[in-house]
């Protein structure tokens, strides 16, 4: 091979001269594609070393390098520490002000529990106890008897059964008078007006009136000589009537006393069921041809049976509970005629000092409300929805 043949073959073999960095223009200053150049070489524009495709980087500069690297992957973990961070106090926040209105709604509803659990819930729990005890209430000695106020009740005591006789013919006077008069006058008050408002008041006001006031006016009222109702018949010339001295006469007339006391809250009750019906229903019944006693028994009954089944269930429970107008009328009598089952239980407590027996049958009497409650719900259950 001649001498000029190698020097081009040489010459081919030599890699081309690179461009250095620094007269690449704007873009000088970027790593090459695939290449970390440290940053003295960038600053003097030198090239990589092709040395195995990878530039060499001085031990000096190493430490750039690696805190470049860091700084990628440092800055990507902190975000995401960051979001990490901002939920969990978010969720954290949102947990205090859940833990806050509960305490708020607990401190409302504190003082209706305590009344609740002192007043109601614990008076039966100590009268079971008592129950249990042949307790005097004069001397304060008791001694445990087990069932046995319970058997005497049930099994010998003719008084008890009478009085719950008594007891069960009251409510059953008592509370279909008040449901159906309590809801005709609803009907008749419905519509709005200054009339109809003073009427509303009218026919609530014997409601916030104290029973034992009531109870003593009407025994003025009934009464055989000088009573109210009898100058009232006597004018019409029907004999005076001994209203509360007969036996057949002295248990409706207390009933006539308790549902003109709360017959007004039995309106309210139902007024406010009335209110809830949409009109647009009267409308199409109407325009379908109902009127008047049609609209009432195919919309307003069936809409109101919800209604009507807790103004049921209260004033049954109501009237189980009567006790204030016989102890102010009657005293149980005529021939304990209106002797009704909380009379009974006072008087075995009160009168003979027989504070066990009297628990015992109030435990008795607690358990056959509920069941009657109870059976009254399930009877007048309702399906219908608006």
């Amino acid at each position: 091979m001649q001498r000029g043949e190698l020097s081009l073959l040489v010459r081919a073999r030599q890699p081309a001269p690179r461009t250095p960095v620094a007269l690449q223009g704007r873009g000088a200053l970027r790593d090459p594609p695939g290449q970390a150049v440290p940053r003295d070489l960038r600053q003097l524009g030198a090239a990589p070393s092709p040395d195995a495709g990878v530039p060499r980087i001085r031990p000096a500069d190493r430490h750039h390098v690696q805190r470049h690297r860091e700084g990628r992957t440092g800055g990507e973990d902190g975000e995401g520490h960051r979001d990490e961070g901002r939920r969990g106090a978010e969720e954290i926040r949102l947990e205090r002000r859940s833990v806050r209105l509960h305490l708020t709604a607990y401190g409302f509803l504190a003082p209706a529990l305590v009344v609740l659990l002192v007043f109601r819930l614990w008076p039966i729990v100590e009268a079971f106890r008592v129950s249990l005890t042949d307790l005097n209430i004069t001397s304060g000695v008791q001694h445990p008897i087990g069932a046995a106020n319970y058997v005497r009740a049930v099994t010998t005591d003719e008084s008890f059964r009478e009085s719950l006789v008594v007891t069960f013919e009251y409510v059953l006077l008592r509370v279909p008078v008040q449901t159906v008069l309590g809801l005709a006058l609803a009907l008749l008050v419905q519509r709005p007006g200054r009339v109809v408002a003073l009427v509303r008041g009218a026919l609530f006001l014997p409601v916030v009136t104290s029973l034992v006031i009531a109870s003593a006016i009407w025994s003025q009222i009934y009464h055989p000589t000088n009573g109210l109702l009898n100058s009232i018949l006597g004018s019409v010339g029907v004999a005076p009537q001994f209203f509360l001295g007969t036996v057949s006469q002295a248990l409706p007339a207390i009933t006539a006393v308790t549902v003109w006391k709360e017959v007004g809250f039995t309106i309210i009750i139902f007024l406010a069921g009335l209110h809830a019906i949409p009109p647009e229903f009267y409308d199409a019944a109407r325009t379908d041809g109902a009127e008047g006693w049609q609209l009432f028994r195919h919309i307003t009954l069936p809409l109101l049976r919800r209604t009507m089944a807790f103004v049921v269930v209260v004033t049954t429970i109501f009237s189980f509970q009567v006790y204030t107008p016989i102890y102010i009328m009657t005293k149980g009598g005529p021939v304990d005629s209106t002797k009704v089952i909380v009379y009974y239980m006072w008087e075995r407590a009160f009168a003979f000092l027989e504070a066990g027996y009297a628990s015992a049958l109030a435990m008795m009497f607690l358990v056959l409300v509920l069941a009657v409650a109870a059976v009254q719900l399930w009877l007048t259950r309702s399906g219908v929805e608006y």
